[in-house]
């Protein structure tokens, strides 16, 4: 906006100038051209949400994961966080067998499954740090987020309902 008289100091680039007149002074205001957004965030992800299949070998040295949107397969390097994800996953799918119901599946105290992993809370906030980054960087749609936590209750889970654990 510029206060002043209302003569044009150039077109401007893209859009209108409008003139408007308040408490006795004239104002020239640039309006822009309306933003036409690149892409519609109110449609679904076009591969649907995403889904883990874990591959691990029978001592449990060795694990594959993989990230699927739709068909779309999206391996990952192997890392030693992605056991935690495992771990997560293989109680989420236990609790899914059981019968319990969707939003009560997976959930794990942070204190046990540090247990499990044989290592201390911070290494193991650590490791679910690592994961949850790891899957951020792919930037993937139908991945919001792998991990969910109650905060009250220091639980964790995997957030990522669609899982599959194999031999290899």
């Amino acid at each position: 906006m510029r206060d002043g008289a209302a003569t044009p100091l150039g077109e401007p680039a893209n859009g209108e100038r409008t003139v408007v007149e308040v408490y006795g002074k004239t104002w020239t205001i640039d309006i822009p051209e309306a933003i036409t957004p690149t892409a519609d965030v109110t449609r679904p992800p076009p591969h649907g949400p995403a889904s883990l299949r874990f591959r691990v070998s029978a001592d449990e040295e060795y694990l594959e994961v993989t990230v699927y949107t739709g068909e779309v397969a999206h391996p990952l390097k192997p890392r030693a966080h992605q056991h935690v994800l495992l771990l997560l996953a293989r109680e989420r799918l236990r609790d899914a067998a059981a019968g319990v119901p969707t939003a009560e599946q997976g959930w794990l105290y942070t204190a046990d499954l540090a247990q499990m992993t044989g290592s201390n809370a911070n290494q193991l906030y650590v490791s679910l740090h690592r994961a949850r980054k790891e899957l951020d960087d792919l930037a993937l749609l139908g991945v919001t987020s792998v991990l969910e936590r109650r905060a009250t209750t220091r639980q964790v889970r995997i957030a990522i309902g669609e899982l599959d654990v194999q031999a290899l």
